[in-house]
């Protein structure tokens, strides 16, 4: 079995790293990415009230790890991957470091990290070039240095007692591992909170003062000096993200979204039971504990935003599986047996994905072909996915647009600038989502009148792949030769080909 989701991983990875389009909303990351590989500035705040409009919703520090790929690789997706697949390598060697040193049962850390491995977003944001896993890497990894230098402090607590000075300097790795993941993405602070209130709950009052003050002070540096070199613009991103509505709705419809993993997460009740009634509980579940109330306060809200996706339970379910592997030598069997078939279901859920990626790569030589059948260098294209542009030679009208709709629908901002744009035939190209193009219901981001605008001022001129979908490009009617050979005029929704 464990060889056959490595299997599963191996053919993820080899269609993820030789994809050249996105396989999921990954644009915004290559834009990012790309701009700082330039020595270009990301967090501009006129973009986010003057066209072109760009948001950078997550701080830099995956972004600047990706940098040395796009320098040497240029604008591809390999190395972004190529990162978040190496740090979910990482994650699962220091998640099999700290559980083993908390749990009774070596199977249970082994079910523990198959559930981890298994759930449905670790899957697949593993492949995907976005800030996921690895803040989720140095997130663990914090939490690794911690557990061990705490331990070690605990075992020798009897020698003599430690100065601030040597506290700091032997919780210095973790510190700078828990800061480097809130700025990689901003609900890692989980991982540092929880360890200050876990040294406040075990009477530490010494190391939390000094563990959460340097943690502060860190972060509190960092952000002074990125919001200086870029002009207030990081604050006024990172604000931008917080005006994002809650919605019981989108809530619940994401929540649904979780599916066979929920067999793992009502194990856990099960398992704890169990564990409880046979051995008092100890120290070292306080800080998973911690943890999983944390992050999944901060899970609930995000999964309440519109275009969230299960990807926001990566931090509540890693807390999860550290709390699984304490409990589950109460009940290795039934735990085991949950656990697979959970994981089994994902897997077939994960190959019909790869699957639908392969589908979409063979498309890879038609989406160039009609890229390159029209010349779109140095023009602005209204695109949802910005790596299309990049791949143009164009400048993208939007970097992240959900992000965009999802607050200019939240603040009452009309569509009319934008269709009045697309009556005076301002962009070179538009490219949108097929589903919308198609008028299917309900729209992903254009409505009905917005799509007739496109399609009065625009010919359609092939599918191209974005988003890790099947989109519609089209180019100004004044430009016939610019068609697509074969193109014609045939509607979107006749000549595109099925994704």
């Amino acid at each position: 079995m464990a060889l056959g989701f490595a299997f599963l991983y191996l053919s993820g990875f080899f269609v993820a790293l030789s994809s050249p389009f996105s396989i999921e909303y990954e644009g915004p990351c290559l834009w990012a990415a790309n701009r700082l590989a330039h020595g270009l500035g990301i967090y501009d705040p006129q973009r986010l009230t003057q066209a072109p409009w760009e948001v950078i919703i997550y701080p830099p520090v995956y972004f600047l790890v990706s940098v040395p790929f796009l320098v040497f690789g240029g604008p591809s997706y390999w190395g972004l991957r190529l990162v978040s697949i190496i740090a979910f390598l990482v994650s699962l060697v220091s998640s099999y470091r700290l559980f083993s040193r908390t749990s009774e049962s070596q199977l249970a850390v082994f079910i523990a990290l198959l559930a981890f491995a298994t759930f449905n977003p670790v899957l697949s944001w593993s492949l995907k070039g976005r800030v996921d896993m690895l803040s989720m890497a140095f997130s663990i990894v914090a939490l690794d240095w911690f557990w061990s230098t705490y331990e070690n402090l605990e075992e020798n607590k009897d020698d003599k007692k430690v100065s601030g000075t040597r506290l700091l300097f032997l919780y210095s790795p973790a510190i700078l591992a828990s800061v480097l993941s809130i700025y990689t993405k901003q609900p890692s602070v989980v991982v540092p909170l929880s360890i200050f209130l876990f040294l406040v709950a075990v009477k530490k009052l010494d190391q939390a003062i000094i563990f959460g003050f340097s943690s502060a002070a860190l972060g509190g540096l960092i952000f002074l000096s990125v919001n200086h070199w870029t002009d207030g613009g990081f604050l006024a991103h990172m604000r931008f993200l917080s005006q994002m509505p809650f919605s019981v709705d989108d809530l619940t419809k994401h929540l649904s979204w979780i599916g066979a993993d929920w067999a793992k997460i009502a194990l856990l009740p099960l398992v704890m039971g169990l564990f409880l009634m046979r051995k008092k509980a100890g120290r070292e579940l306080i800080l998973p504990v911690l943890i999983a109330v944390t992050s999944g306060l901060i899970t609930i809200y995000t999964l309440g935003t519109v275009y969230a996706n299960v990807n926001h339970c990566l931090h509540f379910y890693w807390a999860l599986c550290w709390l699984l592997a304490i409990f589950a030598c109460a009940a290795p069997s039934v735990s085991g047996i949950l656990v697979v078939v959970s994981s089994l279901v994902n897997a077939c859920t994960m190959q019909m994905w790869l699957s639908t990626l392969t589908a979409s790569a063979q498309k890879v030589s038609q989406s160039e072909r009609v890229l390159k059948s029209v010349d779109l260098r140095n023009t602005t294209m209204f695109v949802e996915d910005p790596a299309i542009a990049i791949k143009a030679g164009a400048t993208p009208l939007f970097v992240d647009v959900a992000t965009f709709i999802q607050i200019w629908q939240e603040n009452g901002k009309s569509m009319d600038d934008l269709k009045a744009d697309l009556r005076r035939r301002a962009y070179s190209a538009v490219v949108i989502n097929k589903h919308d193009s198609q008028l299917e219901r309900p729209p992903y981001f254009w409505d009905e009148d917005f799509v007739k605008e496109v399609t009065d001022n625009y010919r359609f001129a092939g599918p191209v792949v974005g988003n890790g979908e099947i989109q519609n490009l089209y180019i100004r009617k004044e430009d016939p030769e610019q068609s697509n050979e074969g193109a014609g005029e045939e509607t979107p929704k006749d000549s595109a080909p099925d994704s």
